[in-house]
């Protein structure tokens, strides 16, 4: 019996040993801070749990462990499988407390962590182990972050952060830029902040025992579930990280700048302050209903020449609806530009609030200027620049996950309502580009005052 093997507590059968390959490099890698997965099927919730066994093994009575989950319903399928492998081994689970607890004193906590307000429950406490199954569904790693900067161990033993996930889903930018991109896989590497990380991969052609048991969860659901979205493909049998749509305008690389959007009404206050201007952009829809495009609308920010994505908005409006989100959207940002797509109900809108005497914003109509791919692509040297900056995904701004999927995809979907964000978003960026010098002289003219 290998270190790695687990025995049954009555009959002599091993109950878990990892696979040859990626399970048995995670139970066997000593760096704290490991990122473990890749693709579909990798068997990385059994990979977890033997991970948290060799811990267990090594430190007994000592072993604190904790295993996140986003929601509690996600966690009931776990502790089913959780099931199968301890209780076999000895442990108990009590329901109350929802902790397993083993033979040799170890204890292992089943938790869920939907926001930072959960985070702080579970900040102070003795855990030497965290686990984080799924790690893609969270679209911020600040929870997770807020836990693990406050483990500790009065007895020694080191601690010890596990997580796995897939490509795509909210938490991919962070995933790949925290983990993936600096360094080759299987690589330790030091991070800026002095915290050695390492990703280990892992697809479904690793996972032996799944391939034996199921011989067509490639072929028939895996393939069958990609189909026309080879992008897809690719991220959940190979495992890419950077895999895109083909044809799509939009790298995936162009859209990982980041900044976090304040939640705090005062420090929000202030973070808008910081700008030097904030402008509206809105494609106002030809009419209302659900076989149309949506009304759809953006603010932005801009700071020493980035552009900063503060809030997008969309609905399917009549247009007594549309006059009214457009003059609430006015108040809530007070915008210095409120561009107007010059066409279809956007002429009317126009009209209306040039006379309006309640609105008091610099309403700018825009024509249009040629076929809508036309448009975005003569806003991609921002993007590619790294000049426009989009907000961690957090529950306080989660339009940034559709908003984020239309531009990837731009121009492949067709249909009512699939690129509407990206016509404001060029229209936006357009006018940015003609008023580029704006922000300058008005930096300029306040050093000299």
């Amino acid at each position: 019996m290998t270190p790695a093997e687990f025995v049954h507590q009555v009959t002599p059968r091993v109950v878990y040993q990892p696979q040859p390959g990626p399970q048995t490099w995670l139970l066997e890698c000593p760096v704290k801070d490991l990122f473990f997965g890749g693709a579909r099927g990798g068997g990385k919730t059994y990979g977890l749990m033997g991970d948290w066994l060799a811990h267990a093994g090594r430190y007994g009575k000592h072993a604190r462990g904790i295993w996140f989950r986003r929601s509690m319903p996600e966690l009931r399928d776990v502790l089913v499988k959780m099931r199968t492998i301890f209780e076999p081994l000895g442990a108990t689970y009590h329901k109350t407390e929802k902790e397993w607890h083993f033979p040799n004193g170890a204890v292992l906590i089943l938790a869920y962590l939907e926001s930072d307000a959960d985070a702080a429950r579970y900040q102070g406490w003795e855990i030497n182990w965290m686990g984080v199954d799924e790690a893609g569904t969270w679209p911020s790693p600040e929870p997770l972050d807020m836990i693990s900067g406050s483990a500790r161990s009065v007895h020694g033993v080191p601690i010890m952060k596990r997580l796995t996930g897939n490509p795509g889903g909210p938490g991919h930018g962070w995933l790949k830029k925290r983990y993936i991109d600096p360094a080759p896989p299987c690589t330790p590497f030091i991070d800026e902040h002095g915290i050695e990380r390492v990703f280990i991969p892992s697809k479904v052609t690793d996972n032996r025992i799944l391939m034996l048991a199921d011989p067509t969860y490639v072929t028939e659901q895996l393939v069958a579930a990609t189909i026309g979205k080879p992008h897809l493909r690719k991220a959940w049998i190979d495992g890419d990280w950077n895999a895109q749509p083909d044809g799509a305008m939009l790298e995936v690389l162009w859209t990982t700048h980041r900044f976090r959007m304040p939640h705090d009404p005062g420090e929000l206050a202030r973070f808008i302050a910081s700008m030097e201007r904030i402008t509206a952009s809105l494609d106002p829809a030809e009419k209302p209903g659900v076989t149309h495009d949506y009304s759809a609308g953006s603010i932005w920010g801009l700071r020493e020449a980035r552009h900063y994505l503060l809030h997008a908005w969309r609905g399917r409006w009549a247009f007594p609806e549309l006059r009214r989100e457009t003059k609430a959207i006015a108040v809530r940002w007070n915008p210095s530009r409120f561009l107007v797509e010059d066409a279809s109900s956007g002429v009317q809108l126009i009209q209306d609030l040039q006379v309006d005497r309640d609105w008091r914003w610099p309403l700018i109509p825009c024509k249009p200027d040629g076929p809508k791919p036309v448009r975005f692509s003569r806003t991609l040297g921002f993007w590619e620049s790294g000049l426009v900056l989009l907000p961690e995904p957090a529950p306080h701004c989660a339009w940034i996950v559709p908003w984020l999927d239309e531009h990837k995809l731009f121009p492949l979907q067709e249909g009512p309502g699939v690129d509407d964000w990206c016509d404001a978003s060029s229209q936006y960026l357009e006018d940015a580009h003609l008023h580029r010098g704006d922000s300058v002289l008005a930096r300029l003219a306040g050093r000299r005052a």
